[in-house]
């Protein structure tokens, strides 16, 4: 099982995460959440409306930032676009260990 997301959902490049601060569940497709502008940030791949590339949250959870504390710390970015990155990262690394 994905992060929160549906089977039909993953094969479909959408996410199934709780809204920030509610119970509340609503899908989010991948590309929604992240945005690629050759004028900004170098074209960077960057959290949709922010300058925050995606990477960052990556690089922080290995250095041992917890998601929460990644979101404190670079407030513009949402949970859910949060969680729509980890997806990606997760179909990514699964797709090439399937693929070896």
């Amino acid at each position: 099982s994905g992060i929160g997301a549906q089977p039909s959902e993953r094969r479909k490049g959408m996410f199934r995460g709780p809204l920030q601060g509610s119970g509340e569940i609503r899908v989010m497709r991948v590309g929604d959440a992240i945005w690629t502008d050759p004028d900004r940030m170098g074209g960077v791949p960057c959290f949709r409306g922010t300058r925050v590339p995606v990477v960052m949250l990556l690089e922080n959870i290995e250095d041992g930032l917890t998601l929460e504390g990644f979101l404190s710390e670079y407030p513009p970015v949402t949970r859910e676009q949060a969680l729509a990155d980890l997806h990606k990262a997760q179909e990514a690394i699964l797709a090439r260990v399937a693929a070896a």
